[in-house]
């Protein structure tokens, strides 16, 4: 697989991708995401600041089971 195939293939797998998210949640918060409004961006860092929070917290809470 040359390097334009593996381009052509990914490029492919990223409109399935927006196909599915498109059909998955509504358009506008999409498009709200392609053009980086502020409220999107917003909700991304509240997003992961979350995932961060719940990972530290679940690390934390379940070491002494580990040792």
């Amino acid at each position: 697989m040359n390097r334009t195939e593996k381009r052509t293939a990914w490029r492919r797998a990223w409109t399935d991708f927006e196909g599915a998210f498109q059909d998955t949640y509504s358009v506008s918060v999409w498009n709200m995401i392609k053009r980086k409004e502020k409220r999107a961006r917003k909700i991304g860092f509240i997003l992961g600041a979350l995932f961060v929070l719940a990972t530290y917290c679940a690390m934390v809470w379940l070491t002494p089971f580990a040792l």
